[in-house]
């Protein structure tokens, strides 16, 4: 198939199989860990070893062209060190396997998009489909434990990659941001970004940018917590799914969004009610609240970003420009090992403070402007 058509066809498949490869990591992974190792690094350990093999593909990939046939073949090593893993039952296998395949979503995205920047409107349905299906490709091993047949949904991700890569596509060179190029939930860790961010008022889309990675990489302890009080697992993973991309999705079909907007203030809304829910809720239900309304301020924080919004007002500072997929992903496994390490000595208590910290730092910010605010009115 050929045409514009074609082309966008080819784009929204490989976008929804790149959130999928990436939603089913954090789930499949993290049940591996809760499973082998709980009492190491909190259960993370396989997730954070995914991260820091991912940083190392990417490296090893910078700056070089990217064709097609070097794309399938990622994705065709990451089916076959599949296949090893699930006939070894070495969790290393797996770990190699999710990392080639992460790779290999983002190169994919990379050679489907072409030169021309397409309608940010475009990634939200792509998005969405692919959460879903990363859900159910990594819901079996989060409920029962790696059944035999498990790899067969991976598989089918793994497979439907390798097939979008035969069409003969030009080569291009590796993005920056590398497999989080898609998947915009860790960009808002680097210090850099940070600082800018405070100094140009939109600090609570760095916040909720940061909030995806306790709410994923704590899922498997959510569950743990949720299932003896009475929570279905189905139940605690649809909804945690659905607040990142419902949010995303009503916000793409509001039409008076077309223009850049202001998201600063719809996150840090969502962030202090996660905030007040922890004080006002106990324990357990004030967690899911908060872990559901961070994860919303995310999706928002995300279709802003789609925008040209957080990214885009840091694009021209040198310190941003420096930023390699390697040193993104490498933050990224050195906060789950810190998170690991959290939980391992905290359990539950880490996330409380993690989102109590959010909400805090919203908190402030908002007051902060509040108070510029008066001053600049009252002629101080």
């Amino acid at each position: 198939m050929r045409g514009p058509a074609a082309a966008a066809l080819r784009l929204a498949l490989a976008r929804s199989i790149a959130w999928a490869v990436h939603t089913s990591g954090w789930l499949v992974l993290g049940a591996l860990g809760a499973q082998l190792w709980p009492l190491q690094f909190g259960g993370l350990l396989p997730t954070a070893l995914w991260l820091g093999l991912l940083a190392f593909v990417l490296q090893a990939q910078a700056g070089r062209t990217l064709t097609a046939r070097t794309v399938r073949a990622a994705w065709l090593l990451a089916a076959a060190v599949l296949l090893l893993a699930s006939a070894s039952a070495q969790p290393l296998w797996l770990i190699c396997s999710w990392a080639a395949a992460s790779a290999a979503s983002s190169w994919t995205v990379r050679l489907s998009r072409g030169a021309a920047r397409t309608p940010w409107r475009q990634a939200l349905v792509p998005a969405a489909a692919g959460v879903a299906a990363g859900g159910a490709c990594g819901l079996p091993a989060l409920l029962a434990g790696l059944p035999a047949w498990w790899p067969l949904p991976a598989l089918g991700l793994m497979v439907g990659g390798a097939a979008l890569t035969l069409y003969r596509a030009p080569a291009r060179q590796g993005c920056r941001w590398g497999a989080l190029d898609e998947w915009r939930a860790l960009q808002g860790l680097d210090a850099a970004g940070w600082r800018a961010a405070w100094a140009q008022a939109d600090l609570p889309q760095r916040l909720s940018a940061a909030a995806m990675l306790p709410m994923m990489a704590g899922l498997p302890t959510m569950l743990a917590l949720c299932t003896p009080a009475g929570a279905r697992p189905l139940t605690v993973v649809v909804l945690h799914l659905s607040a990142m991309a419902l949010p995303a999705c009503c916000a793409g079909a509001w039409r008076r969004i077309e223009r850049p907007w202001d998201a600063a203030l719809p996150c840090a809304a969502l962030l202090i009610g996660g905030g007040l829910a922890l004080t006002v809720l106990p324990l357990l239900q004030g967690l899911m609240a908060a872990t559901l309304l961070h994860t919303a301020a995310w999706s928002l924080a995300w279709v802003r970003g789609l925008q040209g919004g957080v990214q885009a007002s840091l694009r021209s500072t040198a310190a941003v420009q420096a930023v390699t997929p390697r040193a993104a992903a490498l933050t990224a496994a050195a906060g789950v090992l810190l998170l690991g390490l959290a939980l391992a000595g905290l359990g539950p208590m880490a996330l409380w403070l993690i989102h109590a910290a959010l909400a805090t730092l919203a908190l402030c910010w908002w007051l902060t402007r509040v108070w510029q605010r008066r001053a600049t009115a009252a002629g101080l």
